[in-house]
């Protein structure tokens, strides 16, 4: 699972959506949750956000890694 923590106000993360809508469609196994930190502030404190955009990679419910920041190709890396 991906969770892709996100904000609209923000042109960076806006710049994700296509990357992200790309992963999705290529790996349709994986599931991908994206969350607006401006609508579930909570939710975006309990994973310790700090930058936008800011992915991260969870297994077993554990995360297991983070990618921040506009790093499309970085998606694909850390793939589960």
């Amino acid at each position: 699972m991906v969770t892709g923590f996100t904000a609209k106000r923000r042109k960076p993360c806006r710049y994700m959506e296509q990357p992200m809508k790309d992963f999705a469609a290529k790996y349709a196994d994986v599931v991908l949750i994206r969350i607006d930190v401006d609508e579930l502030e909570l939710v975006a404190q309990q994973f310790n956000v700090t930058t936008m955009p800011e992915f991260s990679l969870v297994k077993k419910g554990k995360v297991v890694d983070e990618v921040a920041g506009v790093k499309e190709n970085e998606l694909e890396k850390h793939r589960i």
